[in-house]
């Protein structure tokens, strides 16, 4: 009788660094000030390869307004058929992001923003930065903002209004 050897784990190694850096600061009263930036890095072997899970992807709510959620990275085509193929985003191994949005509140429930927001997600040497620009509604509620921001995307091929909804504190 064979006995069996179970393997658990990869033969790929690679290194994952993120970093996230986000201040708010009031300029005069009902006026406000939010900032965030994202950088973030894959180091692995030029053989290997990584499940997208583990990559880094952009767009939506709490990335780049104005792009669906995850639709910005790194893309492959669907099919070898040039005529046929359709762009999957598979993410990237790099990662920048920033934004900066001015809010005015009206009263202690409500407030207004106007916003921008820019990045990229691609894999080493293939940044194309896309940016958006937006306004937004926010009510405070007890269990954080409640935003229901419109951004526009001014990059990209798929120029469009969307409507980004997100609750819970900015921080």
């Amino acid at each position: 009788m064979k006995g069996r050897i179970w393997i658990f784990g990869s033969d790929n190694s690679f290194f994952r660094i993120q970093g996230r850096w986000r201040y708010i600061t009031t300029l005069k009263p009902k006026h406000r000030l939010v900032t965030r930036a994202e950088l973030g890095a894959i180091y692995i072997d030029k053989d290997a390869q990584l499940a997208p899970s583990l990559r880094f992807y952009a767009g939506g709510d709490q990335s780049i307004r104005g792009f669906a959620y995850q639709s910005i990275g790194s893309t492959i085509p669907s099919s070898s058929d040039p005529d046929k193929a359709v762009p999957i985003v598979v993410g990237g191994t790099r990662l920048i992001l920033a934004s900066i949005e001015y809010q005015y509140y009206l009263n202690n429930k409500w407030r207004l923003g106007i916003f921008s927001d820019g990045g990229s997600v691609a894999d080493q040497g293939e940044f194309e930065p896309v940016y958006s620009l937006g306004t937004g509604v926010h009510y405070m509620s007890p269990v954080g903002a409640i935003k229901l921001d419109f951004a526009y995307g001014i990059d990209g091929d798929d120029r469009s209004w969307r409507l980004h909804l997100s609750l819970g504190a900015e921080l």
